[in-house]
């Protein structure tokens, strides 16, 4: 009897310990579906605020971009503009109210046909995914086109801001001597003559800047290969290897700051710009031992932009 009373207990007990672990899989099973709702609603809060940050920092560099382009823009135009503007004002307010100086308007109108190509040639380097092909190839006599930019240059060389008038008097008076051999004659779409131009404008103010101030030397070389034309400028006093090297380095590395005039930087920076979109190699090289600078150019004999 004893016994049977003992295992009745014992059967007992174990319906109650049963009971109780069935209470305790089913809390714990409760805690962790809340625990595995609270995981899930984390993530979730996670993932919106990583989408969240992830917009916002693809905005941000968005803007920056935008800006950072459109600053690149305005300092080219700024610095394009702005030198053929001081030119232009300079020969207009040397005519006296009374008299008539036809060469100096003919000046002033020179200069500012040359803004409004410049910018012309901007509007459509923006646009010109939009634009139709061009409608002409110029043939362009590179000789030609460097005299008439060096002529440009010395009617404005008080845009060159030179610190000594010395200087200024002698690049005035300067000779320079222009080697060609064969035909130095590319072609080019009507659209972008205004860039080259541009580009050899601008080397070639660089080097009247970069001479030496007792004796001023410039000279140029152009030779014709068959499937393009090198150019090359010396004048007489060496920049820097800082310099060369930011001009010589990648397209993307010229936004990098050197110790150069912003004038000089913006000038250089868009005569890659062009060139790079032109597909015409350029590069500075220094001859230490002459003390000489030399830009050289390698222009293909058709330049013409094509869409993609």
């Amino acid at each position: 009897m004893d016994e049977i009373k003992e295992l009745l207990n014992l059967i007992e007990n174990l319906k109650n310990e049963n009971e109780n672990l069935r209470k305790e899989i089913s809390e714990i099973k409760e805690k962790e579906l809340h625990r595995e709702k609270t995981f899930n609603e984390l993530i979730k809060e996670r993932i919106k605020f990583q989408k969240k940050t992830l917009n916002s920092l693809l905005r941000e560099k968005e803007l920056n971009s935008q800006l950072n382009t459109w600053k690149k823009i305005v300092d080219e135009m700024s610095h394009s503009i702005n030198t053929d503007v001081f030119a232009a004002l300079s020969y207009l307010n040397s005519i006296p109210q009374t008299v008539e100086y036809f060469h100096l308007i003919k000046k002033a109108k020179h200069n500012i046909t040359r803004i409004r190509d410049i910018t012309n040639l901007i509007m459509w380097d923006l646009n010109k995914e939009r634009l139709p092909k061009a409608k002409e190839i110029h043939k362009v006599n590179l000789k030609n086109l460097i005299e008439a930019q060096i002529y440009t240059i010395k009617e404005g060389i008080d845009s060159l801001r030179l610190s000594i008038r010395e200087h200024k008097n002698k690049l005035l008076n300067l000779n320079i001597p222009i080697f060609t051999k064969g035909i130095c004659e590319i072609e080019i779409d009507d659209n972008l003559e205004t860039a080259l131009e541009l580009i050899c404008k601008d080397l070639l103010r660089n080097a009247f800047q970069y001479t030496d101030e007792e004796d001023p030397k410039i000279h140029i070389e152009i030779i014709e290969y068959e499937m393009f034309i090198k150019v090359a400028i010396y004048n007489n006093r060496i920049i820097s290897k800082t310099e060369t090297d930011w001009f010589n380095s990648n397209q993307e590395n010229l936004t990098e700051e050197i110790p150069m005039s912003k004038s000089s930087k913006v000038g250089l920076r868009l005569v890659k710009k062009w060139c790079h979109n032109l597909h015409i190699e350029s590069k500075f090289e220094i001859d230490s031992d002459k003390s000489q600078t030399i830009i050289k150019l390698q222009v293909p004999k058709l330049i013409k932009y094509e869409k993609i």
